[in-house]
């Protein structure tokens, strides 16, 4: 328990000061998706964490953590590339996989994926609720952390334009939340609060 509430700590004050970021890249061909998620921590300021906390930080054990938040969908090869220099700790974690396929399998939830609903995607993003519960420090921590995702608007997903966070059937004000189209590009910025409040109800809509 001890160390948990210790990794809980750790992850609010990392994600607080920046030395924890997490990329998400999904691209779409002919149904084939290519999804990347990507996650680093620095190791400078995990070391500074530690000394002023009087708690030594296990950067491998944070990433066990990390790990564990990741999905393992039936039907996507998987490849991991360990990130490890003398600045950043982290995983690259590559998926691949044919839309149609995947779903046909025990991944109902569809995280992370683009799925079609009508004429708009449906990307559902995982709700952290049920992990944590947050106090009003930790969200104060937490107010200034982004999720960034990055859409490549070639192939199936070409016609997108926009996107909107939806939640419990009411769309959230976009200026909440940051999307930019850099070229062929989206680039999309979420608060890392709404993944904590959110509940199953919560997706980005790309239309």
């Amino acid at each position: 328990m001890r160390l948990i509430k210790l990794l809980a700590v750790l992850l609010i004050s990392l994600l607080c000061t920046g030395c924890f970021d997490v990329l998400q890249s999904v691209s779409m061909q002919n149904g084939e998706v290519k999804l990347t998620l990507r996650y680093t921590v620095q190791r400078g300021l995990v070391d500074i964490i530690s000394e002023f906390s009087g708690n030594e930080a296990n950067i491998s054990d944070i990433l066990t953590q990390a790990d564990l938040t990741v999905p393992e969908y039936e039907g996507m090869s998987v490849e991991k590339v360990v990130i490890d220099n003398s600045f950043d700790a982290g995983s690259e974690i590559r998926m691949q996989g044919n839309l149609e396929t995947i779903m046909l399998e025990d991944n109902l939830e569809g995280y992370f994926l683009p799925i079609k609903e009508g004429n708009y995607f449906v990307v559902r993003l995982p709700e952290l609720a049920a992990e944590q519960e947050l106090d009003g420090m930790a969200t104060a921590f937490l107010s200034g952390a982004k999720y960034t995702m990055l859409f490549d608007l070639h192939g199936d997903l070409k016609d997108i334009s926009s996107a909107r966070l939806v939640y419990d059937g009411e769309a959230i004000p976009n200026s909440e939340y940051m999307v930019t189209i850099y070229g062929s590009s989206m680039l999309v910025e979420i608060p890392m609060l709404f993944l904590f409040y959110a509940q199953e109800s919560f997706y980005l809509e790309l239309s």
